[in-house]
């Protein structure tokens, strides 16, 4: 299973949560990308293919 997470931060605290989620679903064996929302495109996913 795959899995993106993206998110939007201003003070830090957004993107610390993502990266907590990221490291809970990498626990579970989930290939997981993350990205910040203002350089995710949704292109992106065309690379995130199974």
């Amino acid at each position: 299973m795959k899995a993106a997470v993206i998110y939007a931060s201003v003070t830090g605290n957004t993107e610390e949560l993502a990266e907590m989620i990221k490291k809970y679903l990498e626990m579970r064996d989930i290939d997981v990308v993350s990205y910040p929302s203002a350089s995710f495109h949704y292109h992106s996913f065309r690379t995130f293919r199974s």
